[in-house]
């Protein structure tokens, strides 16, 4: 796809444009502020931090696409990222904008199923991701972190992974749905 860079699993662009750098402090207060954070002690935090890998999008960068698999959690930086999706006769949807402080595809980073829309910087961006592979550990070691410990149970973390949990979509839409959720795992 020319003029778009398109993310891998690893999070890191095709064409490789966007290469994570260093990142202030600062930045890293927009993971602070969200509800999902907020009540982290700061040795937990700094642990969470750690696994965020910065990255900066042109405006049109594809950040995820649907049917890509849920392994991480985005948080939005600076910019905005355009959640859609296309029809059969090539008709977009746009479903939401995530702005700044805002974080998108935490359904999928918790129950792992693919992902359900399209996510494009709709401007130049920053963004943080968190791989599924350090998250869900993080969350299971953090046991005073009710609003974790309720995510993950709230989306059957006995069975993340199993037939069952990947075969009940109707269920985890739902619950996503209640939990009004960005538009996209």
């Amino acid at each position: 796809m020319m003029g778009n860079a398109k993310l891998l699993d690893d999070r890191v662009p095709e064409d490789n444009k966007a290469v994570p750098r260093p990142f202030a402090s600062s930045k890293l207060a927009v993971l602070r502020k969200h509800p999902y954070f907020c009540d982290l002690d700061p040795e937990a935090f700094d642990q969470l931090c750690r696994y965020a890998k910065h990255s900066t999008l042109k405006r049109g960068a594809t950040i995820v696409s649907r049917g890509d698999p849920g392994n991480s959690l985005i948080a939005v930086i600076s910019g905005t990222v355009k959640i859609s999706v296309s029809s059969a006769d090539g008709r977009s949807a746009i479903l939401n904008l995530i702005g700044p402080g805002e974080i998108f595809g935490e359904v999928a980073v918790l129950d792992g199923l693919a992902r359900t829309a399209d996510a494009t910087a709709n401007t130049n961006c920053e963004i943080f991701v968190i791989h599924r592979r350090e998250f869900i550990p993080f969350v299971r070691s953090q046991p005073e972190s009710g609003k974790h410990q309720q995510a993950v149970a709230g989306l059957g973390s006995a069975q993340l992974g199993s037939p069952r949990a990947r075969g009940d979509r109707c269920t985890q839409r739902r619950n996503a749905s209640r939990a009004g959720r960005s538009g996209v795992r």
